[in-house]
């Protein structure tokens, strides 16, 4: 059902799939439109449909922009801009290197998994946007949301999410 409350509390799944849509729709051809200059909204409702099949594995922009037959940098900011309308977040590899890190490409997710057919895939999204809200929830709202690194740890018997700070703290001996 979602994340949102008149689809959980409807429970049904055609009033569902119908209220998700309405409100794609309704986030593209207006907010979208508030706030960028975008004026293929057809190619981003495109994107934002091949984006569910893709969200197992880093997201390639080049081929992305080749199956939209746009440029790799309209991609880009068309993905910055469905960030912006909090309908998607990327998730940075992570690597011991920088370098390395640079080059591959980000994953990316939706805030509402509910656009996620595949339930492997759907699982997945679940629990990247989980991690997101906590990373968010300890930075205050910080633009570089998943730069910040969660990591479990037991401490006193519990399952406890580390912050970048407090990983440094507890990794040298804790």
């Amino acid at each position: 059902m979602g994340l949102f409350l008149k689809p959980f509390l409807k429970q049904t799944e055609r009033f569902s799939r119908k209220w998700h849509q309405d409100y794609l729709s309704l986030v593209l051809r207006e907010d979208l439109k508030d706030i960028s200059r975008v004026v293929e909204i057809d190619k981003v409702e495109t994107l934002l449909s091949l984006i569910p099949a893709k969200i197992m594995a880093p997201l390639s922009m080049a081929n992305l922009a080749h199956e939209l037959e746009v440029a790799h940098t309209t991609v880009k900011s068309w993905l910055e801009q469905l960030k912006r309308l909090y309908l998607l977040f990327p998730v940075h590899p992570w690597t011991r290197k920088v370098s390395r890190g640079l080059k591959k490409e980000n994953k990316w997710y939706f805030l509402d998994w509910y656009y996620v057919p595949e339930e492997s895939a759907k699982l997945e999204n679940m629990v990247a946007a989980y991690l997101y809200r906590a990373c968010l929830a300890m930075t205050d709202g910080d633009t570089a949301v998943m730069g910040c690194i969660i990591s479990g740890r037991w401490i006193n018997g519990r399952l406890t999410l580390l912050s970048p700070s407090t990983t440094n703290r507890f990794s040298r001996g804790g």
